[in-house]
């Protein structure tokens, strides 16, 4: 939950997978309750975005174990 409202709070849009066992109780979070009942109203929506983000972790994670450095953007002497 709290990782929900840090999301939210940088203009981002929550899909963590969720665990067996979940609750909609929202226990000061909104946005927890908003994701799941967005995941429960359009299940393969919800999951088409979640698993874009896993696959772009994906891709990132082969780049570094194939070429053993890390990606441009995140290189900071190639920051201005």
């Amino acid at each position: 939950r709290d990782n929900c409202d840090l999301v939210v709070d940088v203009g981002g849009i929550p899909r963590f997978y969720p665990k067996k066992g979940i609750t909609l109780k929202r226990k000061g979070s909104w946005s927890w309750t908003e994701m799941l009942m967005n995941l429960i109203e359009n299940p393969q929506g919800w999951l088409r975005d979640y698993h874009q983000r896993s696959n772009i972790e994906t891709i990132y994670s082969t780049l570094k174990r194939d070429f053993q450095t890390r990606p441009r953007s995140r290189n900071l002497n190639r920051r201005g």
